[in-house]
């Protein structure tokens, strides 16, 4: 009988365990799959924001701009950037 009872309470706490386990690697895998989607959209970001400063660039280059306009278009351009930089950390945030 005492066997029984012995292997119940191993059985049981073995249960714990297992369910304790896989309730913490469930939240950190969620962690980790929300941290590579930060990471993309800020990658995404970067690409974005390098290729409209090459293209800018370019047509500075084609004289298809005046360097007003394209002193003027780059703050604007590197504004934007910055906006989006602080809404995806922002996003991280909650």
């Amino acid at each position: 009988m005492d066997n029984y009872i012995s292997f119940g309470v191993a059985l049981t706490f073995l249960s714990a365990a297992i369910i304790y386990v896989t309730i913490k690697n469930r939240e950190r895998n969620q962690q980790r799959d929300y941290k590579q989607i930060d990471n993309q959209q800020i990658d995404i970001e970067l690409i974005i924001y390098k290729k409209e400063k090459d293209r800018l660039e370019e047509r500075l280059r084609k004289k298809e701009l005046s360097w007003e306009n394209f002193v003027r278009l780059r703050i604007y351009l590197d504004e934007q950037h910055k906006k989006n930089m602080e809404q995806i950390c922002r996003s991280r945030v909650k």
